[in-house]
């Protein structure tokens, strides 16, 4: 798997983990570059289940909620699964705010969680 500076990413039995990076350190010009490396990870890797860890990230933009929506598609493509997990508060409610908690999104807790939820299916 190839290795960024946006996020890193674990192979965990059929759940590949990706761990997002704060987007405090990522310039705005960036951003776009960040956008293409989400898509372009699920382009190539094509992950089965693929669990978005937000751990790290303390502030985001709506860039990255339409990268993770084009990743989620291309997913969608081959059938494959995408959880998110680990947001803080204030992040998980901008995702309840626009609707995608649970429509477009299943998210949860705990990483554990997120294992388990992409595994039951």
């Amino acid at each position: 798997m190839e290795v960024n500076k946006f996020f890193d990413v674990e192979l965990r039995g059929t759940v590949t983990i990706m761990r997002l990076i704060s987007e405090d350190s990522i310039d705005h010009l960036l951003i776009n570059e960040l956008q293409r490396a989400i898509v372009m990870f699920v382009e190539q890797e094509r992950p089965i289940k693929l669990l978005v860890d937000f751990s790290k990230v303390r502030r985001f933009s709506s860039e990255t909620i339409n990268a993770l929506i084009r990743a989620r598609r291309r997913l969608l493509e081959y059938h494959a699964k995408m959880c998110l997990c680990s947001m803080r508060p204030e992040i998980h409610e901008v995702f309840r705010l626009m609707r995608l908690d649970g429509t477009v999104f299943e998210i949860v807790e705990t990483e554990e969680q997120g294992i388990a939820s992409l595994n039951a299916n």
